[in-house]
């Protein structure tokens, strides 16, 4: 329907005081909404809407495409997506880490799974990496996965182990060698005990390995209260449509 949800507003906001923000947004009725657009350019130096065609990797390569000229001139490109409810607490903890490291690739957390890589929520590719041929070619080659778990292999998996493959140094901030979504089956750790400042939308949205998620709201709420009212509203929503469907 062209809506965006208000704590990716607010996400928004809080990553164009560390960065230049740009907004791939695969929802062609967003050109509807002319006051969110302009909220939006607020706090954005580039928005394109797109057809929802190759999931976020498809809206990446578009982003690197249209982009390109501000990406050859960047020393460092993140590229993220909205599957985070956050910022549980301010990101300055998070951008604060990341100037601490000299990896090629920095991501918040790994994973162990098909082969090691870093999980693609949130990476961030410096010039070693942006400029490596094995980069372009996989936006070069990129193809659109029907299968999640396809996607997974084929896109989260395949850029960053053909990254490490070729000598490239990755490194995850939070986590180290963790096996399975650490983000859904060691979430609180997470926030309470490394300042992580995101919660993962499907641990609550559907919980598809049934963790235990109890106190969300509370751990969420003594950080940021705003959020977790807006992740409650949302939760409430989806219960609704889950009964009324």
């Amino acid at each position: 329907r062209g809506g965006m949800r208000p704590d990716l507003i607010d996400l928004i906001r809080e990553y164009s005081r560390f960065c230049d923000v740009i907004l791939i947004a695969a929802t062609p009725a967003l050109c509807d909404q002319p006051h969110l657009l302009q909220r939006l350019r607020r706090h954005c130096v580039g928005i394109v809407v797109r057809r929802n065609v190759g999931y976020d990797f498809g809206s990446w390569r578009t982003g690197l495409n249209i982009f390109r000229d501000a990406v050859e001139a960047s020393v460092e490109v993140i590229l993220t997506n909205d599957s985070f409810w956050g910022p549980v607490r301010p990101l300055r903890s998070l951008f604060r880490k990341l100037t601490l490291t000299d990896a090629d690739a920095v991501g918040l957390t790994d994973d162990l799974m098909y082969e090691p890589h870093l999980q693609s929520a949130f990476i961030s590719y410096r010039r070693p990496a942006l400029d490596h041929p094995s980069f372009h070619a996989f936006w070069n080659d990129l193809r659109v996965w029907e299968s999640k778990a396809d996607l997974i292999k084929q896109c989260e998996v395949a850029l960053t182990a053909r990254l490490a493959d070729q000598g490239l140094n990755l490194e995850a901030i939070y986590t180290d060698q963790s096996n399975g979504n650490v983000l859904h089956y060691d979430w609180r750790s997470l926030i309470i005990d490394q300042d992580f400042p995101f919660i993962k939308v499907t641990l609550l949205k559907g919980n598809p390995t049934q963790q235990n998620t109890e106190g969300w709201w509370e751990l969420v709420h003594c950080k940021n209260p705003r959020l977790a009212r807006q992740i409650e509203r949302q939760l409430k929503q989806a219960d609704s449509v889950a009964v009324d469907g």
